[in-house]
């Protein structure tokens, strides 16, 4: 077993900065493209701290619980950090999934599981995590008041509990990334080919959507493809598909402009709840949590009138995400 807690303690020169280098002995023993996204990790883990919305002190030498973890890529950024250990769950990704060099760390464990049942299979987990962490999870639980409950649970009297929430309401919250997508300049950007624009109209898009079914299958299909409109762009899907906050603006027509059950809500297949920022925090509160800090990432993209209209704020509208930290209720 490699133990990484000495040598992280090592690295902490002071509460704020860290000095670490991607030849870092531990990191350099895992594959390279892990090893990458472990760096990736560490930097956004001290961006938050930067941001004052938790500190080293809050996870330095504590027992955590990475929930959804993923591919455990956050789990190994908190050991080399300096946690004391971290309990990676996530109900689909397998322990396959996590590199062999990882799954041997000193503190590291990974089990496929989704929280409520972690905690029906471990009851003696009960009360025994310092700092639960999620990031980009709470969108997609269908049973978010179960879920909560369960890491109410979990967490010791005096732990805490930071959630990164990833909002629907945004440009492009219906996770259609392949369409819209972080840019520069705190903008999301269009990632396709105005083909309604071009002389050659549907074949300037031709490549853009290949990759699409290739790379996001989900995201587009070969019926999509096959009813696309070069007579009357402006009831094309794809063109449809292109527009700012598309999933906003369909709402009427929405199985049919986004007709991947992935898309759909709370219905079988579906993965995405479309909870509010309002509602986030309500359930949080009623959980038994006490937030005390809560913070918007938002984006410069300004919504039209027309989607001000259907009575969404603009400030939930360019709000990219949603983060908190929580505690337990006296």
């Amino acid at each position: 077993m490699v133990d990484v807690k000495t040598a992280a303690s090592a690295r902490i020169l002071d509460d704020r900065k860290i000095d670490l280098k991607k030849s870092d002995p531990v990191l350099a023993g895992f594959p390279s493209d892990y090893r990458d996204r472990v760096w990736m990790r560490m930097q956004e883990l001290i961006w938050f701290q930067d941001a004052g919305i938790f500190t080293y002190e809050h996870f330095r030498n504590k027992r955590i619980l990475d929930w959804e973890a993923g591919d455990g890529a956050f789990a190994v950024a908190f050991l080399l950090l300096g946690a004391k250990s971290v309990t990676a769950i996530d109900s689909w990704t397998t322990l396959e999934a996590v590199p062999a060099e990882v799954r041997s760390l000193s503190g590291f464990e990974f089990q496929q599981i989704g929280v409520t049942e972690y905690l029906t299979d471990t009851p003696e987990a009960k009360s025994s995590f310092d700092f639960i962490f999620s990031n980009t999870v709470t969108e997609h639980i269908a049973d978010l008041p179960g879920a909560f409950d369960s890491l109410h649970l979990l967490l010791t009297t005096d732990g805490h509990y930071f959630n990164n929430h990833d909002n629907y309401y945004s440009p492009c919250g219906s996770h259609d990334h392949g369409f819209w997508y972080y840019g520069n300049l705190d903008l999301i950007e269009y990632q396709g080919v105005s083909c309604w624009e071009m002389q050659e109209k549907c074949s300037a898009s031709e490549a853009h959507r290949a990759k699409l079914r290739r790379e996001l299958p989900w995201t587009w299909s070969d019926k999509n493809s096959s009813e696309l409109t070069p007579s009357n762009c402006s009831q094309c899907r794809y063109f449809m598909r292109s527009q700012e906050w598309a999933h906003i603006r369909a709402h009427e027509h929405f199985p049919v402009i986004f007709n991947d059950p992935h898309f759909l809500t709370m219905r079988e297949g579906s993965s995405l709840n479309k909870i509010t920022p309002f509602l986030l925090l309500q359930l949080l509160t009623e959980a038994g949590f006490e937030i005390t800090h809560v913070s918007r990432s938002t984006v410069q993209n300004e919504p039209s009138e027309d989607l001000l209209k259907l009575g969404l704020s603009k400030l939930d509208l360019q709000t990219a995400t949603v983060r908190t930290l929580c505690i337990l209720k006296n």
